[in-house]
């Protein structure tokens, strides 16, 4: 793992023309001002549980619960539904499940997707989502550079553990009879 400044990130995209990846950074992650997608586990609100796949979609369920709690939200929820495009095509991706489907206050539906890097598959599943399921709307990346710019509101949000933390307490509990 290695934990960059911003501006050490900005110099390697400058003197590569290359956003560091698996294929460029032998040590795989490339923290960023402090933030790392890589983490798993089951997150928990008093009236939801679901199992995150990334700190993303960790962080974003916070700041999702957080608008819920201040009425822009009437609800949330992760990965409700999958979407098939097996009647359209025979290879490539076939099926795509968005991260998050909001109800917002005014009673219009969204889907958001949270990607640190959004990779050749990822972005074939969201054109194809939108090409043949218009009546569900546009998605809403959720990515990055959203990640940098709310990084002081994440970090004070209710809830709100760390990395470390969360590696610590997943440590603990794989512990427990």
């Amino acid at each position: 793992m290695v934990r960059w400044s911003e501006e050490q990130y900005n110099e390697f995209i400058k003197k590569t023309g290359k956003v560091p990846t698996r294929r460029n950074d032998p040590s795989n992650v490339v923290i960023v001002g402090g933030y790392s997608s890589r983490w798993q586990g089951w997150v928990e609100f008093e009236d939801y549980r679901f199992y995150a796949k990334s700190k993303y979609e960790r962080d974003y369920s916070l700041f999702l619960q957080y608008r819920k709690k201040q009425g822009e939200l009437l609800s949330w929820v992760y990965e409700p539904k999958r979407f098939s495009f097996k009647e359209f095509y025979d290879r490539g991706q076939l099926f795509y499940t968005p991260d998050f489907y909001l109800t917002l206050s005014s009673g219009k539906t969204e889907y958001h997707e949270t990607k640190g890097f959004l990779n050749s598959p990822s972005k074939s599943k969201i054109r194809r989502f939108e090409k043949h399921y218009p009546e569900e709307g546009p998605i809403t990346l959720i990515d990055a550079s959203w990640f940098k710019s709310h990084y002081k509101l994440i970090h004070t949000l209710p809830g709100y553990i760390s990395l470390e933390g969360l590696l610590h307490l997943k440590k603990t509990n794989q512990k427990k009879p």
